[in-house]
């Protein structure tokens, strides 16, 4: 029902969007295959809108397809080079992904982040060696100036600057868990003003092909967003938080 609901309002972004809207309302409140069922239809309304983003800027329609969404090869994370990285850091910037979906950031989740939360968490919370993706809202809010049109903070994070977050993960100046369960990293990156980002991150995360942008599904570790903190000691030492490692 879902896929006739999409053909027939296919042109119409507006109804798409708010029942996208409607369906991640639900996806919190549910659990297990119901959860799950939801989160495929999310995805499938997301490769309905970015189909359609695709279809505006080439001028082309469902029937250059026999009335199908074309199909097309999905590329392997495995592969993924540092210049794939920033071609999707400048998509995203651009407006080419639809929020909500989301782009590949490394092959690998970093070594020195795996052992010390293993280490910190006595093996009871298990940091998988999987690709970090990013939500291509969050990736745009670090990367944009001032404030958003919704009013949200944006952090002015060139993209030179995301990829040299994202290299730093491997040698953090700190990793901390904060109270809310989320593991951080505080990576340096040397801009104009040498400063000092968050990696937030969330672990074992499913994500189905139709969110990935042209890469492949599976579980990933996710980085929910990349932004300079306003205060770091006071956040290191802010009520719950907790230094799980810190670089001599």
């Amino acid at each position: 029902m879902l896929e006739e609901f999409i053909e027939r309002h296919r042109t119409d972004r507006s109804m798409l969007e708010k029942l996208l809207e409607a369906i991640r309302g639900l996806i919190s409140k549910l659990t297990g295959e119901e959860k799950r069922k939801a989160q495929t239809a999310e995805g499938k309304l997301l490769a309905a809108l970015e189909e359609g983003s695709r279809q505006a800027k080439t001028g082309g329609g469902p029937e250059s397809a026999g009335g199908k969404t074309p199909s097309f090869s999905l590329k392997q994370i495995q592969a993924l080079t540092e210049g794939d990285v920033q071609g999707l850091l400048e998509n995203a910037m651009n407006g080419q992904y639809v929020d909500g979906s989301y782009i590949p950031l490394r092959k690998n989740t970093p070594s020195i982040l795996i052992e010390k939360v293993t280490e910190y968490s006595g093996g009871r919370t298990a940091v998988e060696d999987l690709p970090i993706v990013m939500n291509v809202g969050k990736a745009r809010q670090a990367m944009e100036e001032d404030y958003s049109e919704m009013g949200q903070r944006q952090h002015d994070i060139s993209i030179e600057s995301m990829l040299d977050i994202i290299k730093g993960m491997d040698d953090p100046s700190y990793i901390v868990l904060q109270e809310n369960g989320r593991y951080v990293e505080v990576v340096p990156f040397y801009d104009r003003r040498r400063r000092k980002a968050w990696a937030v991150l969330d672990f074992g995360d499913m994500k189905n092909p139709e969110f990935m942008n042209g890469y492949e599904g599976g579980s990933f570790n996710v980085s929910v967003t990349a932004f300079e903190p306003d205060d770091l000691q006071k956040y290191l030492h802010s009520r719950g938080n907790k230094i799980v490692f810190q670089k001599k």
